[in-house]
């Protein structure tokens, strides 16, 4: 596998925050998926998620609300998980599908979250992780891409790799590729991830990838 593999000209983003940390106890709150061409965000869709859907008796945890300002109101009025996660699947299928740090944390719960709702998960999809892709430049990593079958195997390596005060968040990773996140704030809202998560992979690009 080489770099140029990494960024296609056209692609998807998607981004989801959720109640907690735990696929198999937790739920997803929102999602947000773009729509990229040309290197471009061409649409961006989103959808508040009521895990109990069609109930209007959902909680959600209060250092959640704190951290996303999604709160209960919000969610009892969202669309049920089979419904957003069917137009997720829609959207995804036959494309490379970038996440932020999707590797360990977004597509475990989505794959979770299909399965309790009997949603469909996206077909011939390529995941594509730039959490991974910064880690491995800020540990001079990239050129060991080389190395590995597919960007799977790279990106859990890389991931897994323990380095004492290397940070890889979504705000960390603006602020040391010098993007201006205040077009993209709330950070912690899936659309406002999304297009920084964007902004991160076209700088990714410039610096690592030659046209």
């Amino acid at each position: 596998m080489n770099l140029s593999f990494c960024f296609p000209d056209s692609y998807v983003i998607a981004d989801i925050e959720t109640s907690g940390l735990n696929p198999s106890s937790d739920n997803i709150l929102e999602i947000a998926i773009a729509n990229v061409t040309d290197r471009r965000i061409k649409s961006i869709e989103s959808f508040i998620i009521n895990p109990h859907y069609p109930r209007d008796d959902y909680s959600v945890p209060p250092v959640i609300t704190e951290l996303t300002g999604i709160d209960s109101d919000m969610v009892r009025n969202g669309v049920s998980p089979e419904t957003a996660l069917s137009r997720y699947a829609v959207i995804a299928s036959n494309s490379s599908v970038y996440f932020h740090n999707g590797i360990r944390f977004d597509i475990p719960f989505i794959t979770a979250e299909a399965s309790r709702h009997s949603a469909p998960l996206p077909v011939n999809t390529t995941y594509l992780d730039s959490a991974a892709l910064f880690k491995a430049y800020r540990l001079d990593r990239i050129d060991e891409i080389t190395y590995y079958p597919d960007f799977e195997s790279f990106a859990t390596e890389i991931l897994n790799t323990r380095v004492r005060g290397l940070k890889y968040n979504l705000a960390h990773c603006c602020e040391c590729l010098s993007i201006d996140i205040a077009n993209h704030i709330p950070l912690h809202r899936a659309e406002s991830d999304v297009k920084a998560t964007h902004a991160v992979i076209e700088e990714l690009r410039a610096l690592l990838a030659s046209d």
